[in-house]
């Protein structure tokens, strides 16, 4: 970090103000925005690096180490492959947003020199050509230019999808018990997890999302409608409020929900907080850190998504809590009460633990009202309405049959006549 900040830095005031930034950051509970990847960020770096195909299948024509190779990517932007002006932007933009930022500098310096490292022929070529300095590629007056291409990567959604990216990762992980992968490049692993067709006798297959999908979009949207129009007919005070809106980041399998506090949480497979909401409110990191450290989590109650029906409950209770925290919702009109000396102890069981519980009762409750009332009528009426059929995939099925000679079995977590009307 010296090696950076001290060629570049013209007065002593500039280097007190970013070294004090530094010591308030190392002072807080939990480093929110690590500089270099650990756990979790380690692996989904290495993988968005490989986002740039053609690049990553040069990287694989070289039989190189991965995890060096990438790893060397990593430090790039600390070395004198860019101008020391230049550092300093990247050492800002690293220390506000941690190592993410790596990733979105170096996709922007391989896409410049796309050309350059597709002309390699070796790896020790491309360190030559990563090794040269900053002149040798990137003159003075592109120097802005090329900051710009770095904040056009990480644009204002690049950490929601990185968001997304880390749990798609703990799924990728979990289900393939991937730890032993990481020196391996994505298209390899891909190898590595195929099968020989030939070698199986039995094809298995689940009827939703294979011969037909939920129409997911009007399906969701129908039943936050549902929800909120009975959440309004309870509450007056909800009458002049507007609808609440589809928040995306609440749309997880696998969101953590805090019962008792409001609070919505994305957790990483080594159980590290990723990002979190109240109502529709980001949380700074550094506070879900202080409020949720690792090995004490269980003062609390949480509830956790794992399907689409269940989606609709956190997008209506982040409204819910939104609303209650601007005052259309009070304490004696959700039926609250504060706990209080005059409450009997013994009784304190049966009393909910805060307002935020009686909103998420609220919450559960109302979202199912479309399930409860017009959903099956619907789906066995006019199927059409909620499922769009794929006809391309009952091909592929029947030349299993007919021309491959498999035979097939279905998988699924419904009742038969649900499978029966579906196929």
């Amino acid at each position: 970090m010296s090696h950076v900040l001290v060629p570049e830095l013209q007065t002593r005031s500039d280097l007190l103000k970013i070294l004090t930034f530094i010591l308030h950051r190392e002072q807080l509970p939990h480093n929110d925005r690590c500089i270099l990847p650990y756990g979790d960020t380690t692996p989904i770096c290495l993988d968005t690096f490989e986002s740039c195909a053609s690049i990553c299948t040069k990287f694989m024509e070289w039989e190189t180490s991965r995890v060096e190779l990438l790893m060397n990517l990593l430090l790039l932007p600390f070395s004198n492959a860019f101008a020391g002006a230049l550092r300093l932007r990247i050492m800002d933009h690293i220390l506000v947003n941690g190592c993410v930022g790596i990733a979105s500098i170096v996709i922007a310096y391989l896409h410049r020199r796309r050309d350059d490292i597709m002309s390699c022929a070796s790896a020790l070529a491309f360190t030559q050509l990563y090794q040269e300095n900053a002149v040798s590629w990137l003159l003075p007056a592109q120097m802005d230019e090329f900051w710009k291409e770095c904040s056009e990567v990480h644009r204002s959604n690049f950490l929601f999808l990185y968001s997304q990216r880390a749990i798609q990762m703990r799924a990728k992980h979990i289900t393939f018990n991937l730890e032993n992968y990481g020196d391996k490049f994505l298209l390899q692993q891909r190898e590595e997890l195929g099968f020989e067709f030939k070698n199986y006798d039995w094809i298995g297959f689940t009827v939703d999302h294979t011969l037909a999908e939920f129409k997911l979009e009007f399906l969701l949207r129908t039943s936050l409608n549902k929800a909120f129009a009975k959440a309004q007919a309870v509450y007056i005070n909800l009458k002049t409020s507007a609808p609440p809106q589809w928040q995306s980041y609440l749309a997880h399998r696998g969101l953590a929900i805090d019962i008792v506090r409001g609070n919505f949480i994305l957790f990483g497979s080594n159980n590290e907080v990723l990002s979190g909401y109240h109502g529709t409110e980001e949380i700074p990191l550094h506070q879900l850190n202080w409020q949720y450290p690792q090995g004490n989590r269980q003062d609390t109650q949480w509830i956790y998504i794992y399907t689409t029906p269940e989606m609709i409950y956190p997008q209506l209770f982040a409204w819910l809590v939104d609303q209650y925290e601007r005052g259309a919702l009070t304490n004696d009109e959700i039926g609250y009460i504060k706990p209080s000396d005059d409450i009997n102890h013994e009784m304190a069981f049966i009393l909910p633990k805060s307002a935020y519980a009686v909103l998420s009762t609220i919450a559960m409750d109302a979202s199912t009202a479309y399930y409860e009332s017009d959903f099956l009528p619907t789906l066995l009426s006019t199927p059409e309405i909620l499922l769009h059929y794929n006809p391309n995939t009952r091909k592929t099925l029947e030349s299993f049959v007919y021309n491959a000679k498999k035979k097939l079995f279905l998988l699924t977590n419904s009742s038969w006549e649900h499978v029966n009307a579906v196929s």
